[in-house]
């Protein structure tokens, strides 16, 4: 009976302390932490716990896109909410990163839910539009910012208030 409640225990530690070093990774150039845009898939799984992944078909663009999502807490898997989402190369590579939480952030500590104006202070780069997105690309960083701005009011003003915030951020190889 001991042994079991050591064990136990020792699981939900475990979880414990992978959930705080995984929330710890940082977002620069190409990498989320130790994990690298152009390495192989199975790395997402030295730092992510299996249980707490889903394969996915994100069928861009109609083609097969393979994807993992990966969940923070067992809410976020149930809702089908993911934190990231690692896309994968037909080589089985990670080809990108999507960033969709505020819980990992660059060492400016810009994220999710930063401000463009912030953006700006740091990254050089300009606003681009597609598929009706506002997204700020950083010409000094292997990222990019999207914005959760309405891209018909781009189009009329082309201007972005600096006070709109990220909604999510793409990680690109270097």
């Amino acid at each position: 009976m001991l042994f079991r409640l050591l064990f136990i225990i020792s699981l939900m530690l475990s979880s414990f302390f992978n959930f705080v070093l995984a929330t710890d990774l940082d977002i620069s150039n190409g990498r989320l932490g130790s994990i690298k845009v152009g390495e192989s898939i199975s790395s997402i799984y030295k730092v992510f716990n299996k249980d707490m992944t889903r394969k996915t078909d994100l069928l861009l663009e109609g083609d097969p896109s393979p994807a993992i999502e990966v969940f923070l807490s067992k809410k976020e898997k149930n809702e089908r909410s993911p934190a990231l989402v690692f896309e994968e190369h037909p080589e089985g590579k990670i080809w990108r990163i999507n960033v969709l939480t505020n819980k990992f952030k660059t060492k400016d500590g810009l994220g999710v839910g930063s401000r463009l104006g912030d953006l700006k202070k740091f990254y050089k780069g300009k606003i681009v539009t597609g598929e009706g997105n506002i997204v700020f690309v950083s010409s000094s960083t292997a990222q990019s910012f999207l914005l959760d701005y309405d891209e018909l009011k781009y189009l009329k003003s082309k201007k972005v208030p600096n006070s709109v915030k990220v909604k999510s951020i793409l990680i690109l190889g270097k």
